[in-house]
């Protein structure tokens, strides 16, 4: 048994290797500019995934960056279970070698810190390189998945149905992926890239449906809940229906969420607070109602045009600091929510054509 297991740890060993390899290659041939459009397009929606998570590192100092360089790189030997080649090399001569990150740690600092990246890199290698289909190379077998992705445009709500009978409701301008090849047989693993959506998952105590958002993980086993993870908010917000989920953030428990209790996590910061909420306010969209609970300006403008279809032009800084809690009747016209917004809180606008003004 204990050898059956070594084999299959190699196997997967050599499954991150390969991903690792041919990720680094193609990141290389876009900073050479030898990517096709098309092979360049994926390549920077996902850069620009990883930048996210590596915003933090950018402030850092040079010096900070080389020892967060080699923190990391001793990581991903551990994680690999490989020993680590320097110090093979130390024991044969007294010239330290020149570390193979080099390289690359140049041109992938172009784009973000290069420990935020390398560590994205071996967390989502699989996710990268099963998205990108001219990842192959003659002579090297590589894993290859099958990524289902739903999504809904700036108008379009939609309903789907997973494999194992999860239903998932789609808000506006929402990407939702899963590797079809994978799910449903340890684990229901699914990614909110993008948007909300509420989730009705079918139970199973066996498997586990689990959600990531960001570096966010939703896990439960057959419950009801809703997550907003729009990236032009700062926050993630998890509300629950029914049963119990739990959210963590890197594998640490934040919090076991029940009936009627939401957590809100801000993404720059990754502080978070908890409470208790009205569920049926929290998904008000799927009623098509409009529903502000401590909403920053930005989330303003993204309910209104999504339930008015409508362009909004707001001046710069104004009503920054504000928070918005209200709530509004599916029928309510542009006009009547306006008011009231103005009346409550003092929003100063007009309304031109199909545009929504807001100015001091």
């Amino acid at each position: 048994m204990k050898q059956k297991k070594q084999i299959n740890m190699d196997k997967e060993h050599k499954k991150l290797l390969h991903s690792l390899n041919w990720v680094t290659g193609v990141l290389k041939r876009y900073f050479d500019g030898k990517l096709k459009e098309r092979e360049k397009e994926i390549v920077e929606e996902q850069l620009k995934v990883i930048d996210r998570r590596a915003e933090r590192e950018n402030s850092l100092t040079e010096k900070q960056l080389n020892e967060s360089d080699e923190r990391i790189r001793k990581q991903i030997l551990l994680r690999l279970g490989l020993e680590d080649p320097e110090k093979e090399t130390e024991r044969r001569t007294s010239v330290p070698p020149k570390p193979i990150w080099a390289t690359t740690v140049s041109s992938f600092r172009k784009y973000a810190a290069v420990a935020a990246l390398l560590v994205a890199v071996i967390v989502t290698s699989y996710f990268i390189f099963n998205k990108l289909p001219f990842l192959k190379s003659e002579g090297t077998e590589l894993l290859q998945a099958k990524t289902i992705l739903l999504q809904t445009g700036e108008t379009e709500m939609k309903k789907v149905i997973l494999p194992d009978g999860t239903t998932i409701y789609l808000n506006n301008n929402t990407r939702l992926s899963y590797y079809s090849d994978e799910f449903n047989k340890k684990e229901r693993e699914v990614t909110l890239e993008e948007g909300e959506a509420f989730f009705e998952v079918a139970k199973n105590d066996k498997k586990p449906f689990i959600v990531h958002s960001g570096d966010i993980a939703t896990t439960v086993r057959g419950t009801s809940f809703n997550i907003k993870a729009y990236s032009m908010l700062e926050d993630i917000v998890i509300s629950v229906r029914t049963g119990i989920v739990d959210v963590t953030a890197e594998e640490k428990m934040l919090e076991q969420l029940t009936v009627n209790r939401q957590i809100i996590i801000n993404k720059s910061t990754e502080q978070f607070t908890s409470g208790k909420i009205d569920w049926q306010n929290a998904v008000g969209w799927m009623d098509n109602r409009l529903v502000l609970y401590d909403a920053g300006i930005n989330e303003l403008k993204l309910r209104l045009q999504q339930q008015f279809d409508i362009q909004i032009q707001i001046a710069q800084d104004v009503l920054e600091d504000v928070r918005f809690t209200a709530s509004f009747r599916a029928d309510a016209s542009l006009e009547d929510v306006m008011e009231i917004l103005n009346t409550l809180y003092g929003i100063n606008y007009r309304i031109k054509d199909n545009t929504l003004i807001i100015n001091e």
